[in-house]
């Protein structure tokens, strides 16, 4: 019975959010579209789970243990208890949350180049209650200020907010397209000096410009995003819609 009303579920999951992603019209001037982002981490009431590559990364100073993954026993990943962690520890836990539980709405605007972006810090939503319980209740959901991005020539692109007025460069990332895989690839990620792979899923039915990261794209696809999954975080889109 369990199983089947787990199965009912995601079911209707997948489907409110298949209903919420729009199929592009032939004419439109400006897309307005949600990604969700998660840190890959797995949390669990002793503690945190994740490749030990980022365990080893984010907490420097404090041992952790090699076990095999909660939900996935292929898997031996990096673990650290809570009970183990200091002061500093529990700062770069809340900077993980501040920076990965987040909500991006993008508006971005065809003929003029330029995407306003909103970014919903915190996502009380998503964090996990034990995570919210061991850093005592100190995270509070919040909207950053909206950015607006101007993409220019040469591959530079013009961020503007009420705090900076930067100008970037941008790196075009090339897909490695999966054999036997409709619409999935791998591009290069550069996390502590090494490359690993990120694994890119598109939808032909969806834009180009729709982009988790603003700053990021890519040279031969023509699609829209649907998920870039690397070693420290997922992104999901979640809605999109034309006018």
């Amino acid at each position: 019975m369990f199983k089947k009303f787990t199965t009912a579920l995601c079911l209707f999951t997948a489907l409110l959010c298949m209903g919420q992603i729009q199929k592009a019209p032939e004419k439109y001037n400006k897309i307005i579209y949600t990604y969700k982002t998660k840190p890959n981490y797995h949390f669990d009431s002793s503690g945190i789970y994740a490749d030990s590559t980022v365990i080893q990364n984010d907490f420097l100073k404090t041992d952790f243990k090699i076990l095999q993954h909660p939900t996935d026993s292929t898997k031996r990943v990096g673990f650290i208890s809570y009970k183990s962690m200091n002061k500093a520890d529990k700062l770069v836990l809340k900077n993980k949350v501040l920076t990965y539980f987040t909500k991006t709405r993008v508006e971005y605007y065809v003929k003029l180049k330029k995407a306003i972006m909103y970014k919903t810090v915190y996502d009380l939503a998503e964090i996990p209650t034990v995570v919210k319980t061991f850093l005592d209740n100190s995270v509070t959901e919040f909207v950053s200020e909206p950015s607006t991005i101007y993409y220019l020539p040469n591959k530079e692109i013009n961020v503007v907010n009420s705090i900076s007025n930067l100008k970037e460069s941008y790196r075009e990332h090339t897909i490695n397209w999966l054999e036997n895989q409709n619409n999935t690839g791998v591009f290069d990620y550069n996390f502590m000096g090494k490359i690993y792979n990120c694994t890119v899923e598109v939808d032909p039915k969806l834009s180009k410009y729709i982009v988790p990261a603003t700053s990021t794209i890519f040279a031969n696809c023509d699609y829209g995003i649907t998920s870039v999954k690397t070693l420290e975080f997922t992104s999901k889109l979640i809605k999109v819609e034309y006018k």
